[in-house]
Order: structure tokens, then C-alpha cells, then sequence
């Protein structure tokens, strides 16, 4: 619960600015519904895009990046229908963040990071969501009911419905069916298919792409073996670079798990494991001994915070544990909550 509890703060707090070029053009203006060439509809495959600004998480920016989970956009903002939708869904996040269920809320009135965090601090504490600045997507949505809109992006990149918020509780039987994926695998062909099981459902990263190196030797013509391997090298690219975005980011108890999880998912690959040994080691440093004690004691004041308490103390606290963990990367995150806190507490 505790290390739940922690990283559920993290979310709200701002990890990074990982904006960066996408495969829409960014745009000053955009909104929920502006019609875009190319768009997806439910059941297709939604072209893959970068988020703009994504706060949150674990330094994945790209839609493929998060192959083998489900994802839910969910547009939102600090009043009526748009916390309700915020709400509503933050119930679906704590049954099947477990599963591997990411949520992302972005914010339509396009305010700034500061803000959107301050929001979720006051009203979603506790919550594992990513946050992200308003943008336009590559699929369309259901006009149907009232808005704000969720969208709904299965484990394969498929579009798997995206419309009002009141179509939840539909959204929620078609995240359960799509659940049951990672465990079955995906794919036209049948050891594409097994190797995501393996890799996914498993936890045999290694496992799962030498199976589909295998079979693409034998059949190198086979596009969905192809794709399979790009893809399970993708995860093995993203989750190594997660553990110098957690470090960076004051989280180094979150950054050293990432990098065990992510040896046991690769020791039966030779190469694979030889690089992860060799970020484990450059985790056994007095630095990062001393961002794991800072980030011990930054845990314990954000206590309140967890609990709902957004005051002038809180943030006074965190201020001046940050000046006395200067050049830390823990001292920066308390930095980061504690203006978080102010704008709660004055703007809110």
C-alpha cells in the first residue's frame, strides 16, 4: 500500500516535460473534436503519435511505447461534467491499474503543468494518473452523449471505442475483454501471438523475442513476426530508459525496481542481460544512496498530501527540505510538489 501510495503522488507531480515533435502537427488552437485526416475509428489500429507534454509516469511518450497495456485518454478540467469524468474514471484506475491500466487525463482548457498538478493535489489525491496538456489525435470520437469524451486504446494499439464519458460502464466490458489479451497474446500469426503472451502475460521479455527470432528466420517475409520483434525490442529500449527517467525525476526506489523487474524479464538473452547488469551497478553509487535516504524522508512529509491535506504548512515543509537536499534530484521534486501546493492552496 505504501509503495502504491507513493507512486500515486509521483503521478501528480511534475516527473517531466517530454514534449517533443509528433505525427500531427502541434497546434495553438485544437479541440476534443477537430476533424483530422486519416483519423481511426473503433476496431482500427490508431496511427501511432507522441504526446505533446505528458507529466507522469515513466518517460514513455509514444502511443506504441505502451504496447501490451490498455489506455485510456480521458479529456477533462476543473469544473462540472469534466471532474465528473475525471472521477468516474479514476474508479476504473484503482481496479485495474494492477493489470496494467494506464489512465492519462488531459486538460481542455489547456492550462499549465503547474496547475494541472495543483488540480489532482486538491481534487484526485492518491491518484496514478499521467497528466497531459491539451492536443488533437489521430482517431475520431462518438458525438453521441454529452461530452467530455474518453477514449479507449487497447494492449495492440486498436482502437476499442472513444465517445462520452457516460458510455463507461461499455468501455469497462471492453476493457476487461481486452485485458485477457496480454495473457493470450495478439497477432495474425501464431508465434507472434505466443511471444506476446510470453513477453506480456509472462514477464519473459527474453523469452518471448527469441521465440519470434526464431520463427522470423525461418519465415523472414512474415510482417507480424516482424512487427512483434520490433515491438518487444521497443519495450526492452523503454524500459531500461524508464530507470534513468525515475532516477532523475527524485523517485530512486521506483528507479532501482524498474531495473530488477527488468532483469528477471531478460536473463535468458545474453546481450539484454549484460546491459541491464550494467545498470543495475551504476545504481550501486554513494548518489544514489543518498537520493534513496532523501527520498525516504520526502516520503514521509508528503503523508498529508496523500491524505487530502493541501495547506501553507505543507508547502513551507517541503521548501525547506528541498534547500537542505540541494543538488538532489529528490530536493527538485519536493520543489516541484511544493509549488504544486501554493497553486492548490492560492489559485484553487
Amino acid at each position: 500500500m505504501a509503495a502504491r501510495l507513493q507512486r500515486s503522488l509521483a503521478c501528480a507531480t511534475l516527473l517531466a516535460l517530454l514534449g517533443g515533435a509528433t505525427s500531427i502537427a502541434p497546434q495553438d488552437k485544437v479541440g476534443p473534436d477537430k476533424a483530422l485526416p486519416g483519423m481511426a475509428l473503433p476496431g482500427e489500429r490508431v496511427p501511432d503519435f507522441e504526446f505533446r507534454v505528458l507529466l507522469g509516469g515513466d518517460g514513455r511518450t509514444k502511443l506504441s511505447e505502451f504496447r501490451g497495456q490498455p489506455l485510456m485518454i480521458v479529456y477533462y478540467s476543473d469544473v462540472g461534467a469534466g471532474m465528473n469524468a475525471a472521477h468516474a474514471t479514476e474508479k476504473l484506475e484503482e481496479k485495474y491499474a494492477g493489470d496494467g491500466f494506464v489512465r492519462i487525463l488531459m486538460e481542455i482548457k489547456n492550462k499549465g503543468p503547474v496547475h494541472m498538478q495543483a488540480l489532482v493535489l486538491n481534487e484526485l489525491p492518491g491518484s496514478t494518473c499521467r497528466l497531459l496538456k491539451l492536443q488533437t489525435f489521430p482517431f475520431d470520437f462518438d458525438k453521441q452523449g454529452v461530452p467530455p469524451r474518453v477514449a479507449l486504446i487497447g494492449v495492440d494499439g486498436t482502437l476499442l471505442d472513444s465517445g462520452s464519458y457516460d458510455f463507461l460502464s461499455r468501455m469497462e466490458k471492453l476493457l476487461k475483454a481486452d485485458l485477457k489479451q496480454v495473457t493470450r497474446g495478439w497477432g495474425d500469426h501464431v508465434i507472434a501471438k505466443k511471444a506476446r503472451a510470453l513477453a506480456y502475460g509472462k514477464g519473459d521479455l527474453a523469452g518471448g523475442h527469441r521465440m519470434v527470432a526464431d520463427a522470423l528466420a525461418a519465415a523472414p517475409d512474415e510482417e507480424d513476426l516482424a512487427e512483434a520483434q520490433a515491438e518487444l525490442a521497443t519495450r526492452f529500449d523503454t524500459w531500461k530508459r524508464s530507470v534513468g527517467h525515475l532516477l532523475a525525476q527524485g523517485e530512486p526506489r521506483r528507479a532501482i525496481e524498474a531495473a530488477e523487474a527488468l532483469a528477471a524479464s531478460v536473463r535468458a538473452d545474453e546481450a539484454w542481460s549484460r546491459e541491464v547488469t550494467e545498470l543495475l551497478a551504476s545504481l550501486e553509487t554513494d548518489d544514489v544512496a543518498r537520493e534513496l535516504a532523501l527520498a525516504k524522508e520526502l516520503d514521509r512529509l508528503l503523508g498529508p498530501l496523500r491524505s487530502g491535506k493541501v495547506d501553507e504548512r505543507q508547502a513551507e515543509k517541503l521548501r525547506k527540505f528541498a534547500e537542505e537536499a540541494q543538488d538532489s534530484a529528490v530536493a527538485a521534486r519536493a520543489m516541484q510538489i511544493a509549488e504544486a501546493v501554493d497553486y492548490a492552496v492560492s489559485k484553487l
